[in-house]
């Protein structure tokens, strides 16, 4: 390691992760209050986000929607022609 650099304690083998298991589910979560609730509760909801929309806050309806449908994906055209090349070097160049 370079100086100031500790080594360290322990290198991972290629191809082994560090976390095998992953992160552990968030069972508390807001996403999964919001799937899981009832359908007389997702109406009354409903019927609050309509009426928060016609009172101008949108803040709430944005964090519901993107909560239970997901983020609308922007797509990005050009306009021009761009050329990319892709290299592949290996360790040995």
């Amino acid at each position: 390691m370079g100086k100031g650099n500790p080594k360290p304690i322990k290198s991972w083998k290629k191809g082994e992760s560090g976390n095998p298991k992953g992160a552990p589910k968030k069972e508390n979560s807001i996403t999964n209050m919001l799937r899981n609730i009832s359908e007389k509760d997702k109406k009354e909801i409903a019927e609050k986000i309509v009426e928060m929309c016609k009172n101008g806050d949108q803040r709430f309806v944005q964090m519901f929607l993107e909560r239970t449908d997901g983020k609308v994906k922007d797509e990005v055209k050009l306009d021009s022609d761009i050329n990319i090349i892709f290299t592949n070097k290996t360790k040995e160049e």
